[in-house]
């Protein structure tokens, strides 16, 4: 059986778009995990003052109203992502990281994850294809039964 070759940067996105835990199925311990991942891509991108616990957590509230298709890693995948210059768009924190900072750095991404996942099932079809014609191939011994009655 053939696997789907993709790049390694998009396997390593759909891996956690289909694996990781979304924001959406959360509970408790999850919520605690995601307080301290913000802070710490604070740290990361160089918000040299992190915000007070109360905004923090409206920001979660802002993840879990608008963004609760992503994951704590692939949140903190887009950050990097943003970082490095690879999300198409000037990344610019200004010290502080608000709701339209994550929102923007959440929809470059997921419009990256789209085009992944957009290629990915094209991949997936092809290869149900090429299997399906290998299925409908008549064996060996049915094309020498063919070829003896012609």
């Amino acid at each position: 059986m053939t696997t789907i070759a993709l790049p390694p940067s998009s396997e390593k996105g759909l891996q956690l778009h289909f694996q990781a835990k979304k924001i959406r199925d959360f509970d408790g311990s999850d919520l605690r995990n995601l307080h301290l991942s913000i802070l710490a891509i604070c740290k990361f991108i160089g918000v040299t003052e992190a915000p007070e616990d109360a905004v923090v957590k409206l920001l979660i509230e802002h993840l879990q109203e608008h963004h609760r298709d992503f994951s704590i890693e692939e949140v903190k995948r887009a950050f990097s992502l943003a970082t490095a210059g690879k999300l198409n768009f000037e990344f610019n924190h200004w010290n502080r990281i608000t709701p339209q900072l994550l929102s923007l750095t959440l929809n470059k991404y997921k419009e990256q994850r789209n085009k992944d996942l957009v290629l990915f099932t094209k991949e997936q079809e092809k290869l149900k294809s090429l299997e399906y014609n290998d299925n409908q191939k008549p064996s060996e011994k049915e094309m020498l039964e063919m070829n003896v009655k012609y």
